[in-house]
């Protein structure tokens, strides 16, 4: 990697995933920080800045959790690039687990780098009966040990100074390891090998670790074991109601009605959240219970709309730069889902019609991060998933994506590798209804009786399962196994959940906006210089041969890129058939997704990969859609 690409940590932030690390970053940074993906991968870090009381201000780099420097993966990769270059480390553990985060501690120690060790957690330490002699330990491992309640507060001030103590080491320390032990990056790297590769008989893990310096794993142990033994101690107390929950989580049985009720309960704050940030409905299992003069829709109507009608009038009410910027007026007004403008579409989709719902997904997401049920609802679902080359993780960017694609499909940065992602967020762009779609699916098949609703849901769970099992054999890229540290439960704090809304939030934007008003504005000139009427004409014969549906139905399902749900009501007025309609929904469902969908797509698997995906939906949906053409009529009999 060239100078000009390289990240130069001034300090890294270093740990295993669920050890606090990001709250810790949030508390030394404060809201003021930008992810990005690391030069040449997906793997994501985040950087900020601590400023001291002197106003002196490093960089800080927060490093994917690992649990190991062994470099078999991307993130580990990741980390030993950003440790090459590290002038001053912070590790982090969990003060809970302390034996089994040790050994990472002592591979980082054997990096030779300026480092600080932070026990996180500590709060909670205390409160199961674990005691730690920090000097102690600081004595046995050779660096200053400080205790933090990262969600509190409680020790960040301390550390923060201590960190400005700290010596740096010197900028040119990558070059001086090369020439130290002429070795190509990552190779001098010590490490504990988890694979035995002196009598390994796997030949992709002879390659991998091939000169790799292995730190003795016996001789590890045994001092990790003397350590603990000697800084430790542990006294007995009464379990809490959240201990006994953990308990419960756990349990073959109990765990799965857990991690269920969690599920159901997220699907119903996020579409809860979600409709009252846009209409202010109070809406409960599709029942809108009351409204309140409150939403974005409101507050768009009142300031924007009138705004945007003038300027409709300056321009004339018609012409080319009308219809670019406001679009088609309907009945002499602007509808927001119809007129497609640059300046009235465009951002009411990002920010009425899609934020609300991005705002209830990352609260909803940092309470179950936060609260430590995220992993248990990963672990339980791993065997399922992997089936589809995917981890338990990436049934949480499908669950999300039930209230909206959006949301889901910018979830699938939680998945640690390139290929889960694609093929998350191909099946939920095939296979995974918006919220709004299936309340016009229910609305209007269900009045034929509950049959045909669950062979449509049917069809699309058979589709999401099938092509994610087909995904697995033909997507390229190695599936590494779950290997996650499952945290206790605890009460999340809300002013750190609210810092992390709001980076998340406005990394949202920043991103999504750009990409939903370009989307925007290449499908109104497409409208306008009839390049739509030229894909009906294309699709007419596949419509009308291979879904035996009137060719007038191409017509929804294009304008189904623009909204779902509305494209399905248009189906109505062609007197479709009850298994024409059948055949509708689920083609509609699965064909091409919304314009807002379709933009974050290409903003997290990038044009090329976005292609790929839209290609595997098209090949899906012809098949899939011919099935069930010849299927829905012996359902309806």
């Amino acid at each position: 990697m060239d100078d000009l690409k390289r990240v130069k940590p001034e300090l890294l932030l270093l740990g295993h995933p669920n050890v606090g690390k990001s709250v810790l970053f949030s508390r030394l940074t404060g809201v003021h920080a930008v992810s990005s993906n690391y030069v040449g991968t997906t793997v994501s870090y985040t950087k900020g800045r601590l400023t001291n009381k002197e106003e002196k201000s490093l960089e800080v780099i927060d490093a994917p959790g690992i649990y190991s420097l062994e470099p078999l993966d991307d993130a580990a990769k990741v980390a030993l690039e950003l440790i090459d270059d590290a002038r001053r480390i912070v590790v982090v553990v969990d003060a809970t687990h302390l034996e089994r985060q040790l050994p990472f501690v002592i591979e980082v120690l054997a990096q030779k780098r300026p480092t600080i060790l932070v026990l996180n957690m500590f709060d909670e330490a205390r409160h199961k009966g674990v005691e730690i002699d920090l000097e102690l330990l600081a004595k046995e491992l050779g660096v200053r040990v400080f205790a933090t309640a990262a969600r509190t507060g409680e020790g960040i001030a301390a550390l923060s100074e201590a960190i400005f103590e700290l010596e740096p080491a010197p900028e040119d320390i990558r070059e001086r390891e090369h020439k130290k032990y002429d070795l190509p990056h990552p190779l001098h790297h010590e490490h504990l090998c988890s694979h035995g590769c002196a009598t390994c008989t796997n030949v992709i893990c002879q390659q991998d670790t091939e000169g790799h310096h292995h730190l003795n794993r016996k001789k590890v142990w045994t001092r990790v074991g003397d350590i603990v033994s000697r800084t430790q101690t542990l006294s007995k107390k009464r379990h809490s109601f959240l201990e006994v929950l953990e308990d419960m989580a756990i349990h073959p049985l109990w765990g799965i009605l857990v991690s269920l009720v969690v599920i159901v309960a997220s699907f119903i704050v996020i579409r809860f959240l979600g409709e009252f940030l846009i209409t202010g409905d109070i809406v409960f299992i599709n029942h809108t219970l009351a409204n309140v003069p409150f939403g974005l829709d409101l507050l768009f109507e009142k300031t924007w709309t009138p705004l945007m009608m003038g300027l409709s009038h300056l321009l004339g009410g018609s012409g080319f730069w009308h219809d670019v910027l406001i679009g088609q007026l309907i009945d002499g007004e602007i509808d927001y889902f119809q007129s497609f403008g640059v300046l009235t579409s465009g951002p009411y989709i990002e920010i009425v019609a899609v934020m609300p719902y991005v705002i209830s997904f990352y609260l909803v997401m940092s309470f179950l991060e936060d609260s430590g049920h995220l992993p248990r609802m990963a672990v339980f679902l791993d065997n399922i998933m992997h089936k589809m080359g995917l981890h338990g993780y990436a049934f949480i960017p499908t669950l999300l994506g039930l209230g909206c694609n959006v949301p889901g499909i910018m979830a699938t940065r939680i998945l640690s590798s390139k290929q889960e992602r694609f093929i998350t967020a191909t099946l939920i762009s095939i296979a995974i209804p918006c919220a709004s779609l299936q309340a016009m699916i229910v609305g209007i098949l269900g009045k034929f009786g509950a049959m045909p609703v669950i062979f449509v849901y049917g069809t699309l769970l058979f589709v999401w399962v099938g092509t994610g099992v087909v995904l697995k054999f033909f997507v390229k890229g190695d599936i590494p196994e779950l290997m996650i540290e499952i945290p206790p439960y605890r009460i999340p704090d809300g002013k750190a959940m609210a810092k992390k809304l709001w980076v998340r939030l406005w990394a949202f934007l920043k991103e999504a906006m750009p990409v939903v008003l370009a989307s925007v504005l290449v499908v109104n000139l497409l409208f306008q210089f009839q390049a739509f009427d030229a894909f009906a004409y294309i699709f007419s014969p596949v419509v009308k041969y291979l879904w035996q549906m009137p060719s007038e139905s191409i017509v929804p399902l294009l304008v189904g890129f623009i909204r779902k749900d509305v494209a399905v009501g248009m189906f109505m007025p062609l007197g479709l058939s009850l298994p024409q309609l059948i055949t509708g929904a689920v083609v509609l469902a699965m064909f091409f997704p919304c314009v807002a969908t379709f933009a974050v797509l290409i903003k997290e698997l990038g044009f090329k990969d976005s292609l790929k995906s839209l290609a595997i939906m098209l090949i899906v949906v012809m098949l899939v859609g011919a099935l069930v053409a010849q299927l829905a009529p012996l359902i309806v009999a």
